[in-house]
C-alpha cells in the first residue's frame, strides 16, 4: 500500500514532525502569505502601469489631434493673407525691383521706392494679422533672404538654420515651424525688447499668376499664447502636465513653474525669464 512506500512513509514522518512541531506552522503561513503576497503585488502593479501607460496614449494622442488642428489653422490664415490679390501684386513688385538688370548689371532701385512698397505691404497685412492674432510677419525669396519684414532688421537677412525648412515651403507644402530664438530683438508681452525671445512661424508659399512660388510668406505667433495653453489643456490626475519637447531636447512649451525654477536657479532670477527653450 502507499502507507508502505518511501514516498508514503516521508510523508508520514512529516505530518507526525508538524504535529508536534507547532513553531513551524507560523513560518509556513508567512511563506505562503509572502508568496501570494507577491504575486497580487505584480498583478496590481502590472495593472496600474497599463492603466497609465494607456492613459499616456490616450493623452498624447488627443494632444497631437489638438496641436495638428491648431497648426492647420493657423496655415490656413496664413495662407488667406497670401493669397490677397494686392499682397501678391506687392510682393511680386518688391522682388522685381530687386532682380538684376537686363544688361548683365545689378539695379539698383531707389530705396525711397522699396520703402514705399514695404510700406503698402505692411498696410495690407496689418488686417489679416489683427484678425488672426499674428505679431509679424517676413517675406523671403527663392534664395531664402529676408526682403520684408515687420522688424527692418531682419531684411536682408538669410536664416541658415532654417534652410531645409523653408525649402519645403519654397516647393509649395504650407507649414508651422516650432518655437525657436529670435534672431532680432522683439517686444515681449510687457513691451519690452528683448533678444532671443521665443517665437514660431506659420509659413506658406506666394505664388503669382501663374501659380509658380515665388516667395515665401511667415506670419509670425508668440508660442507662449496658444501653444503652450494647448499643452497646458493636457492634464491629468492631481499634478500630471504635458510639456513639448524638440529633437534636440529642449523645452519648446512654457512651464507653469517658471518662479520655482527660477528660486533653483535653473533660469535665471529675472521676472521676464521663462522656461521655454
Amino acid at each position: 500500500t502507499f502507507a508502505h512506500t518511501s514516498i508514503g512513509r516521508t510523508v508520514s514522518r512529516t505530518g507526525l514532525m508538524l504535529k508536534r512541531q507547532l513553531w513551524i506552522w507560523p513560518i509556513i503561513a508567512f511563506v505562503v502569505l509572502a508568496t501570494v503576497g507577491y504575486f497580487i503585488k505584480s498583478s496590481i502593479q502590472r495593472t496600474m502601469e497599463d492603466n497609465l501607460a494607456n492613459q499616456l496614449v490616450t493623452l498624447r494622442d488627443i494632444e497631437r489631434a489638438m496641436v495638428e488642428k491648431w497648426f492647420a489653422v493657423q496655415e490656413a490664415n496664413a495662407g488667406s493673407i497670401a493669397t490677397d490679390p494686392e499682397v501678391r501684386k506687392l510682393i511680386a513688385e518688391l522682388l522685381a525691383a530687386q532682380m538684376p538688370g537686363h544688361d548683365g548689371y545689378e539695379q539698383l532701385p531707389s530705396t525711397k521706392a522699396l520703402a514705399a512698397i514695404r510700406a503698402q505691404l505692411d498696410n495690407e497685412f496689418q488686417s489679416g494679422m489683427q484678425a488672426h492674432q499674428f505679431v509679424g510677419y517676413v517675406v523671403l525669396d527663392r534664395e531664402q533672404r529676408v526682403v520684408a519684414a515687420k522688424t527692418e532688421g531682419l531684411i536682408g537677412q538669410s536664416i541658415p538654420e532654417h534652410e531645409r525648412f523653408l525649402a519645403r515651403i519654397i516647393e509649395g507644402e504650407s507649414s508651422v515651424s516650432t518655437p525657436f530664438e529670435s534672431m532680432v530683438p522683439l517686444k515681449d508681452r510687457d513691451g519690452k525688447l528683448r533678444s532671443g525671445l521665443p517665437t514660431m512661424f506659420a509659413c506658406v508659399p506666394v505664388r503669382d499668376e501663374n501659380l509658380r512660388v515665388i516667395a515665401v510668406l511667415g506670419m509670425r505667433i508668440r508660442p507662449d499664447r496658444e501653444f503652450t495653453e494647448i499643452m497646458h489643456r493636457g492634464k491629468f490626475g492631481a499634478t500630471g502636465e504635458t510639456y513639448a519637447i524638440d529633437k534636440n531636447a529642449v523645452l519648446i512649451s512654457n512651464s507653469r513653474f517658471d518662479q520655482e525654477l527660477r528660486d533653483l536657479r535653473l533660469i535665471p532670477n529675472d521676472d521676464s525669464a521663462a522656461s521655454i527653450l
